[in-house]
């Protein structure tokens, strides 16, 4: 029972887990700063005019587009291991209670054991 317990205990992989979706969170954050610098400068027909300006607008425009489908995929990752880490919590906790179920278990049978050797013990002694 007990190395099943010590099983359990967080290890440097759960850790890790948690490492990585913290790095994604931070990645996230500075993945949103990225991308609301994407407007700067503003350009406007007096500051900048022309094909060229008109270029720069229409990448500019590809480069939203590709951060806010990159956005909703960090989101959906992001999900996805919130929903497995509490998905994990509730399984080592559902195994805590089983552990507790088994261990009381035991603890009851060996006290009925010893009642019973001691009443044997008094039998064979009257």
């Amino acid at each position: 029972m007990v190395r099943f317990v010590e099983k359990l205990r967080p290890s440097s992989k759960t850790s890790g887990v948690f490492k990585k979706r913290k790095a994604l969170l931070e990645q996230q954050v500075s993945f949103h700063h990225e991308k609301a610098q994407l407007q700067e400068p503003g350009l406007t027909a007096g500051v900048w005019h022309g094909n060229e300006a008109y270029d720069h607008d229409t990448k500019r425009s590809s480069l939203e587009t590709s951060y806010r489908a990159s956005e909703d995929q960090l989101e959906e990752i992001i999900s996805s291991i919130e929903r497995k880490i509490n998905l994990l919590r509730s399984d080592i906790q559902h195994a805590h209670t089983l552990i507790d179920v088994k261990q009381s278990q035991v603890a009851m049978f060996k006290r009925l054991q010893n009642e019973s050797g001691d009443e044997n013990g008094r039998n064979q002694s009257e």
